[in-house]
């Protein structure tokens, strides 16, 4: 029984040891959407991490370009300029993803989140467009 628990136990520490053999920690950071970020990788998951940084930023480019209300020509903001429903807009699936995940929210809270605000925090000088000297009038709201 001895002989069992020691071998048990020599087992256990030399797959703990491997274990931790060959990994390291690489740290990939950046700037983007007026933040930073900072992803840890540990190696030994991920075998080649060349290019990693790259296709990280490239992602998050692609979701700002679809998803920044600050870019004019971004997704969100040709979607928002829409002036009627009849007009027929493609969207991405990353959109639709996040479109989706919107309602969810907004019947979950009952309304309180609404994602189409946007006009009214504009109007309100809270927002891309800057702070506002005047109260908006009753028929602006």
């Amino acid at each position: 029984m001895k002989k069992i628990i020691k071998n048990a136990g020599f087992i256990f520490l030399i797959v703990l040891l491997t274990g931790c053999i060959g990994k390291r920690e690489i740290l990939i950071s950046g700037k983007t959407m007026g933040t930073t970020y900072h992803i840890t990788v540990v190696t030994g998951y991920f075998e080649d991490t060349a290019g990693l940084e790259e296709e990280i930023e490239k992602r998050l480019k692609a979701v700002n370009r679809s998803m920044s209300t600050y870019m004019k020509d971004s997704e969100i903001s040709r979607f928002n300029a829409l002036k009627n429903t009849d007009e027929k807009f493609y969207i991405s699936d990353d959109f639709l993803q996040v479109m989706m995940i919107a309602k969810k929210v907004y019947e979950f809270t009952g309304g309180a989140w609404d994602g189409t605000v946007d006009p009214l925090v504009t109007m309100w000088g809270f927002g891309r467009f800057g702070v506002k000297d005047s109260v908006p009038s009753a028929e602006e709201i």
